[in-house]
């Protein structure tokens, strides 16, 4: 059987029109000042570098389409005539994926009534669309055969479990691609830290284990639901294809800064699991007339559980060709080494929630004809949490956010002359710590034009 994709599938934010809000929010606990950076330097072009970069990784990176396996809800048509006066009701099976107070809210609803057969049958439908909109994908309710003259009336809850057990994990089974350059053990150990076999199936589990394994770079995977040896439990059966060893892109754009020109060129290389550890190594390089980036990045994953390290290092040159700044001969250089951490606590189709920490080594220079205009040095430890989620209100659309706090040391040594200046006015040479708050909102419209 194979598993429909109506579950794990993308927000359809591809269609007609939208329109993008974004708030930005940013606070300093230190003493530096809020007066304006020079328009043209060596750190606001790597930042314009960086954000250009992170809105094409989201633009890049849509979610996959993957799997949903909801076993439809048989309604009886029966006519029968006879009716049973519910005096109690009992649950058995998996009653524990109920609440009390929903188990109540049965009790309530039935007893003392009299009840047909199709009003038995709606009773227990209506418990099965419950459980569904719990997450509890295969779970349902039905009545057994049974005696009710006496007024009582069982409800059986099949759980809808993944065959198996932690002991015999026989609940995923993986198909690989020819050529697999990983073997099948790597995605059944992320798939079972994910959902163990032997539990219940839930909607949440089921994507984060399907998600976590497409997020590794140069893979997908699709799954197929088929029939588990145990009675009411179900097999998920993983297609993964593992993609090319190397990718490579080349892009051009006019986002640039008029001081160094608006036209950029791009070029991505990427190698996906050059040493076996679901990585990825990449080499990207931009140029413009003005301004030459390279960037150096290496990411693997830690584990089964979605962790993943990266380090990274960029170094950007520039010169001003237009304007006041050629004339001055202004140009400059910056290096940023990196490393990172992060951790998807929450990994479904509709909502995602991450954290991460970084710790980074930056360096910017800037210089005229007439010397060293900064020369400055920081070193920046950052903790975050962000995520995205699709609401379903009247204003549908797909929102993403995050939080930061950044703390680390400003050094301006290097430029004597910048320090002092700095010292009798700003004074952001020291200790700072930073909050950064970031919040877009991409909202449908019904127009038929982009806005």
């Amino acid at each position: 059987m194979r598993l429909s994709q109506r579950l794990l599938r993308s927000p359809s934010l591809a269609t007609p029109t939208f329109v993008s809000v974004v708030l930005l929010s940013g606070g300093s606990f230190s003493a530096i000042a809020a007066d304006a950076i020079p328009a043209i330097d060596a750190g606001s072009l790597t930042r314009q570098q960086e954000h250009q970069r992170s809105e094409a990784e989201r633009a890049s990176h849509p979610s996959p389409a993957l799997i949903d396996a909801r076993p439809s809800t048989t309604k009886s048509t029966s006519t029968s005539d006879v009716k049973v006066m519910v005096n109690s009701v009992h649950f058995s099976g998996g009653q524990e994926l109920l609440s009390p107070a929903e188990r109540s809210a049965v009790l309530q609803q039935v007893t003392g009534r009299l009840l047909d057969f199709s009003a038995l049958q709606a009773l227990v439908n209506s418990i099965t669309d419950t459980l569904h909109k719990k997450g509890y994908m295969f779970a349902r309710a039905y009545l057994p055969s049974q005696d009710v003259t006496a007024g009582k009336l069982d409800i059986v809850i099949a759980e809808g479990r993944l065959d198996g057990s932690p002991s015999q994990p026989v609940g995923w089974m993986v198909n690989l691609s020819a050529g697999s350059r990983r073997p099948a053990q790597t995605w059944l150990d992320m798939a079972e830290a994910a959902l163990p076999s032997g539990s219940v199936v839930k909607e949440a589990s089921l994507e984060r284990g399907l998600l976590l394994i497409n997020d590794v770079p140069g893979l997908s995977a699709k799954g197929n639901l088929l029939a588990g040896e145990n009675p009411g439990s179900v097999r998920v059966q993983l297609d993964v294809n593992e993609g090319k060893r190397f990718e490579g892109y080349l892009w051009a754009d006019n986002y640039g800064s008029e001081s160094t020109g608006r036209a950029q060129g791009h070029a991505l290389v990427n190698i996906n699991d050059p040493f076996g550890f679901k990585d990825q190594a990449s080499l990207q390089i931009s140029t413009s007339q003005g301004v030459n980036l390279g960037r150096l990045g290496y990411g693997f994953g830690m584990g089964s559980t979605g962790l993943r390290a990266s380090i990274g290092y960029s170094q950007l040159s520039y010169d001003v060709v237009k304007g006041v700044g050629k004339a001055a001969g202004l140009e400059g250089k910056s290096n940023i080494a990196s490393v990172n951490l992060s951790y998807p606590f929450i990994r479904t189709q509709r909502s995602n929630f991450r954290g991460g920490v970084g710790v980074e080594r930056k360096a910017f220079k800037d210089e005229s004809r007439l010397g060293v205009l900064r020369d400055k040095r920081s070193n920046v430890v950052t903790l975050s949490i962000g995520g995205d989620f699709v609401n379903d209100s009247r204003l549908a659309g797909f929102n993403l956010w995050r939080l930061a706090v950044a703390t680390g040391d400003l050094d301006l040594s290097g430029a004597p002359s910048d320090a002092a200046v700095d010292a009798s006015t700003r004074k952001t040479q020291g200790r700072w710590t930073k909050l950064n708050a970031y919040y877009s909102l991409m909202l449908r419209s019904s127009c038929e034009k982009q806005l």
